[in-house]
């Protein structure tokens, strides 16, 4: 299931190319998945933990022959669940806990181009 999902984010991701003086906008978007590694245990590439997905939203605007100002943002989720097979407590006797966190970042940025 997570792999059709990931697949239908990929096709379904529509982006336009080509900022010129005539065709001065872009607008983009998509999404895909978002893992942990951290004190908890590691997620990537873990094929049994939960799918938690992200989408994000782009829009670049050409300004002059070498400047593009753009604005980025993205939100999605990410956590990382106690397996069954791992031990649920620290070495000091305290459980471990299931985390869950909503990540949402914003970007602007400007892009230089130096060939023409």
């Amino acid at each position: 299931m997570k792999y059709k999902i990931l697949i239908v984010l990929f096709a379904v991701s529509v982006c336009s190319y080509g900022q010129t003086k005539d065709n001065k906008n872009n607008l983009s978007f998509g999404g895909g998945s978002e893992s942990y590694n951290g004190d908890l245990g590691n997620t990537w590439f873990n094929i049994k933990e939960e799918w938690y997905g992200f989408y994000s939203l782009n829009y670049a605007r050409y300004l002059t022959p070498s400047f593009d100002i753009n604005i980025t943002t993205t939100i999605g989720d990410y956590g990382k669940c106690v397996d069954d097979d791992e031990y649920p407590y620290w070495s000091d006797g305290t459980p471990i806990l299931n985390m869950y966190a909503r990540l949402t970042t914003g970007i602007i940025s400007i892009k230089y181009k130096f060939a023409k």
